[in-house]
């Protein structure tokens, strides 16, 4: 793995999280629920 990158007029990257599906979900959850939906959608899929 290595760091993120951007392109020069892209907006700044500012933390990068690796964490498990449904921990991902509670994160998102936070901020974004239909976001958090779809990740809980692909676990229930087995698609990861």
């Amino acid at each position: 793995m290595s760091p993120p990158t951007n392109p020069d007029d892209g907006e700044h990257v500012v933390e990068v999280l690796t964490l498990p599906p449904k921990e991902a979900a509670d994160y998102l959850r936070e901020h974004d629920d239909t976001h958090a939906d779809v990740v809980l959608l692909a676990v229930a899929l087995g698609l990861v």
